[in-house]
């Protein structure tokens, strides 16, 4: 998931807006995900003497940035599907991870690379399906957000755990369970950690303590979230995974704003390589208003890792806050495009259109956010405005009402939610 700098409010239109945020941007020269030279993707080395010389040449492309060259020499299929040497419950003699695993992540990586997002994920998850142990695919499918929520638990849980890794099915399947999305499946994933803390010993561990600050932050709990994120921080110094949330919480809660400036410094200091501490200076600028240098640090992360999903949407803020509306749709489309599992880029998009009351936009958008998560309540107070905008009061205090009740549900505080209060009480003004 992409965590972006929480409290957007606008008061046009009778708007103000809670954003707990994800990040994703688009930016015209970063369109395309960057050059191909820009970067060059983790993949596991092939062994020369092992595989043949067309491995080592698919290697050899791979790591110069050569993606469609690559793709070439693999093949866009994987030749071993449908034959008696392929599918799940072929185990690998040795142990490791089936080289039919490996070659699919590859073939994903470079759709992805190629923005080729269908694809990519098809390959993926075929990776996934081979061999649970093939992380790299897992990872790619989670933090690339390239499946929608219902679509991931599916996936994930139906995995071949007990066959393919007998020995550790339990502890696999529960450190996979809570990395997946925090809108749904709240006691599961609560129950989860609390296995893996209780059975495994790994209440310390910061991959499950980001899982738990997730879970916070998906409930609105910002202060919460970053009492999770700063141990981790204490922890293990810089981590990148959990920077994003913490930097986002930061943002959401007004007394730690200077601490963000701090932060920013430090980061670039420390780490000037890592694409988590140009976002960090890219958020307090666009938190100070300075919208054309968000841009540019939003836009140094993105050229350091295309794939960083959280200066994209960021970049796509400082667009919408300075009313650019054109480009921040254009921003927003583009980030749609490279998450397709982020409800977050259908959802803004929905919110630009509001605007520039281009309702008919609007309202597809929102049902697009809709069908890929259908328990934000953000997503249903802008609903209620629109079918308010529309004359539809009815429909918009049934929106509203909906809003709220959600918003009890995550347990966030009741002060997020004023403006639509505010929104509902106006509704039911109109029906009077």
């Amino acid at each position: 998931p992409f965590y972006l700098p929480g409290t957007r409010q606008q008061q046009n239109k009778g708007k103000g807006r809670e954003l707990n945020g994800k990040f994703g941007d688009n930016t015209g020269d970063l369109a395309g995900g960057g050059t191909e030279n820009d970067f060059t993707p983790d993949v596991p080395a092939f062994d020369a003497e092992s595989e043949g010389g067309p491995v080592m040449l698919i290697d050899r492309s791979v790591r110069s940035g050569r993606w469609a060259d690559a793709l070439e020499m693999l093949g866009e299929s994987n030749p071993w599907r449908g034959t008696g040497r392929s599918g799940p419950a072929i185990p690998n003699p040795d142990g490791g991870i089936k080289v039919e695993a490996s070659m699919c992540h590859l073939r994903g990586v470079l759709m992805t690379r190629l923005n080729r997002q269908d694809r990519a994920k098809e390959h993926f998850m075929e990776a996934l399906a081979l061999d649970v142990k093939c992380y790299d695919a897992f990872h790619e499918l989670i933090n690339g957000n390239l499946l929608g929520i219902d679509e991931e638990w599916d996936f994930v849980q139906g995995l071949q755990f007990k066959q393919q890794v007998p020995d550790d099915a339990d502890f696999v399947r529960l450190v996979y369970t809570i990395r997946l999305k925090k809108e749904k499946h709240v006691a599961e994933m609560a129950l989860a950690r609390q296995r893996l803390v209780e059975e495994y010993g790994m209440g310390e561990n910061p991959d499950v303590l980001f899982a738990f600050a997730e879970s916070k932050y998906a409930q609105y709990r910002w202060e919460d979230a970053f009492a999770i994120t700063s141990r981790i921080q204490e922890l293990v110094g810089i981590h990148p995974t959990s920077l994003p949330i913490h930097i986002a919480c930061m943002h959401n809660l007004r007394h730690l704003h200077p601490r963000l400036f701090l932060l920013a410094h430090q980061l670039v200091d420390k780490d000037p390589d890592e694409p988590g501490s140009w976002y960090a200076v890219g958020v307090y600028y666009l938190m100070t208003r300075k919208f054309l240098d968000a841009r540019k640090f939003f836009s140094k992360a993105n050229l350091m890792d295309p794939r960083f999903g959280p200066a994209w949407i960021g970049f796509a803020h400082s667009y919408s806050y300075e009313g650019e509306h054109d480009h921040a749709i254009v921003a927003y489309s583009t980030a749609a495009r490279l998450f397709p599992g982020m409800h977050l880029p259908a959802l803004f998009l929905g919110m630009e259109y509001l605007q520039v009351n281009n309702l008919a936009l609007a309202g597809e958008y929102f049902g697009m956010a809709e069908s890929i998560c259908d328990t934000d309540p953000l997503l249903y107070n802008e609903q209620g405005v629109l079918a308010f905008y529309n004359e539809q009061y009815d429909e918009a205090v049934e929106y509203l009402e909906k809003a709220i009740s959600l918003a009890t549900h995550v347990q966030g505080t009741d002060a997020v939610w004023a403006t639509t209060y505010l929104n509902l009480g106006q509704a039911y003004r109109k029906l009077e």
